[in-house]
């Protein structure tokens, strides 16, 4: 009698998790995919901090992710300044504000990056901005 109880209660719970499974994993294609020993062992790792029950729903999660992120990014047009007028563009928009972090003042005003900081070490070293 226990034993039977105990064959139906894990018979159930197999039932309830493959039914759940089904639900939550659409077939779909397979792709093979190369990945390291020291990728895997970061995705053993990450299992548990993920939620992820297995590598394979760890990898989909990853590609949904990825996927859902890289459709929102916009692709920005940087335009080609001398460092004069980058430095004066710079000036004109910290004005506006009361601060801003480089990256943003690079991807606001479209300038490389690499300009946009050693324009702003000149502006700080002339004791324009703080």
């Amino acid at each position: 009698m226990r034993n039977d109880l105990f064959f139906k209660a894990r018979h159930l719970y197999t039932w309830y998790t493959n039914v759940y499974f089904m639900k939550r994993v659409t077939r779909g294609k397979i792709v093979p995919v190369r990945i390291s020993d020291e990728e895997l062992r970061k995705i053993d790792g990450l299992l548990g901090k993920a939620g992820s029950r297995s590598r394979s729903e760890f990898v989909r999660d990853a590609v949904r992710y990825y996927l859902d992120n890289v459709a929102g990014m916009r692709a920005i047009q940087l335009r080609d300044l001398g460092k004069e007028q980058a430095k004066k563009e710079i000036m004109e928009y910290l004005l506006k504000r009361k601060e801003a972090e480089t990256f943003d003042i690079a991807n606001d005003l479209r300038l490389d990056l690499n300009l946009t900081v050693r324009s702003l070490k000149e502006l700080w070293g002339e004791g324009r901005i703080k």
